[in-house]
């Protein structure tokens, strides 16, 4: 099912993907790895397993709107800034304001465990090199930026901000890398992906540095040219279908470090696959039945102000908790906290979606039209 030049089901995915980002930045910082480790929830509440999908979403997305648009590169680059960059910045200006008083709602609170000190000491640090980190965040550069140049850089003002100067790398150097697609240059296409690979060989510290994650982008642009041509999934044999997933997926877990973000995609890829081929199975009619729920595509829909603004709600929940019973803690303090910050969040990424996105999506096509011509060179002289 599609809407509007959308993958409904990636829009489901969307949204879940986002919610289980709040989950587990609520967890974290309420209960201790230890206790998670005991409740065996350690990789569903890692809250950077969300963000992998997130980024093979994103290469998956890219790709196909390259493909469909046919816009040349700045009109592209005009459309994506306008997606990001109006949510982003009203949030990161709010985070900035409010950057104070997460310190001291952390300051105040009656436990500690790793993820209270680390958000602690990258709050400290925030304040004491504030103009640093905040032109670095304005010039949407802080994923760049390594520990050594300027620490913490990825998690200060929003602890998930990192991903959006990731995500802001990714649409800078997309559109060339299609170009050598179409134009049928795939040995240069290759020099690029191994170049990129090799810097992110360096160890460079930075998390939201492009190279250090390119290949969860990768794998979304792959899967993309997959789904766009499925004639290859019809030889799959009906019969074995669901055994040759399992086994697939074993394979995956045994030989992958982080295995859950691939698996996640795999399963969505196979519903997918299944469903442009008219070739369902039990599995894949049962992922596209629950990635059909209207409730979840509209979730998709705002997800991206659930990703950016939880975390600035999630300082107020907390506050006005410790403010109630300051020694409240545990499972006690997560059973209120995360209802909470998630009905906040939905009913403030509402608003935020209708006054901000909406508005910044549309200006952004606006742009886009007026700096389309008909160029001689480019992505859409590349395009067939």
């Amino acid at each position: 099912m599609r809407q509007a030049g959308k993958i409904a089901a990636l829009e489901s995915l969307r949204g879940l993907l986002a919610i289980w980002v709040v989950i587990a930045h609520v967890t974290a910082r309420v209960i201790s790895d230890a206790r998670i480790l005991e409740t065996h929830s350690r990789a569903a509440l890692e809250p950077l397993l969300p963000v992998y999908v997130f980024m093979i979403l994103s290469g998956f997305v890219i790709w196909g709107l390259l493909r469909r648009e046919h816009e040349n590169w700045r009109a592209f680059i005009a459309r994506r800034f306008f997606r990001l960059a109006p949510l982003y910045f009203a949030v990161l200006m709010a985070a900035a304001l409010a950057a104070p008083f997460e310190l001291r709602t952390l300051e105040n609170l009656f436990w500690r465990n790793q993820h209270v000190y680390d958000a602690i000491k990258v709050h400290q640090e925030t304040l004491a090199h504030f103009g640093p980190h905040l032109w670095a965040h304005i010039l949407m550069i802080h994923g760049l930026v390594p520990d050594t140049i300027l620490a913490d850089s990825n998690f200060t003002f929003l602890s998930q901000g990192w991903s959006i100067s990731l995500e802001w790398q990714f649409y800078l150097i997309a559109p060339a890398l299609f170009a050598l697609w179409v134009r049928g240059r795939h040995a240069a296409l290759a020099l690029c992906g191994i170049g990129l690979a090799a810097i992110g060989l360096l160890g460079i510290p930075s998390v939201g540095f492009l190279p250090n994650q390119f290949i969860w982008f990768v794998l979304g642009m792959i899967s993309f040219q997959a789904w766009q041509s499925p004639d290859w999934y019809t030889h799959v044999p009906a019969r074995t279908h669901d055994a040759l997933l399992l086994a697939l997926a074993v394979l995956v877990y045994v030989l992958l470090h982080q295995p859950l973000p691939v698996l996640i995609w795999l399963v969505v890829m196979d519903a997918l696959l299944a469903q442009r081929t008219g070739r369902q199975t039990t599995v894949t009619r049962a992922v596209n039945r629950l990635l059909a729920q209207p409730a979840l595509q509209r979730l998709g829909e705002i997800s991206y102000s659930v990703y950016l603004v939880h975390i600035p709600i999630l300082y107020g929940v907390f506050r006005a908790l410790t403010k109630w019973d300051e020694h409240l803690f545990g499972w006690k303090f997560l059973a209120l906290a995360l209802p909470a910050t998630l009905a906040l969040t939905l009913l403030v990424s509402a608003l935020t979606y209708r006054i901000i996105e909406k508005p910044g999506m549309a200006l952004g096509r606006r742009l886009a039209k007026r700096l389309e011509t008909t160029p001689a060179t480019g992505i859409a002289a590349a395009t067939p």
